[in-house]
């Protein structure tokens, strides 16, 4: 076997620690291209989600055995969530 091998052992592994330092360096090269780290498809994504999303506004209490509670958004839509079943309108959980 040794004599069906035409390197060495530490020139084998000199050579795979060389092109694995160029993948990292042509990755990172990659990845500095981005913008937070994200391509410009999945930042497309997150900016249509959190706009469909908005920001809590009023939360109100429906039920208390239940742990039953109303949300209100900033965009207008009305969630009930209930802790208790870990179920939401939303339907996220």
């Amino acid at each position: 076997m040794c004599s069906l091998r035409r390197m060495s052992i530490p020139w084998l592994v000199s050579g795979h620690i060389q092109k694995l330092g160029l993948k990292v360096d042509k990755r990172k090269m990659e990845l500095e291209k981005l913008k937070n780290g994200v391509g410009d498809r999945i930042e497309k994504k997150l900016r249509k989600t959190l706009a469909n999303i908005g920001s809590v506004v009023d939360v109100e209490l429906f039920n208390t055995a239940l742990g039953e509670y109303g949300v209100l958004l900033t965009n207008n839509h009305s969630l009930v969530v209930n802790l208790a079943e870990r179920k939401c309108s939303c339907k996220w959980w």
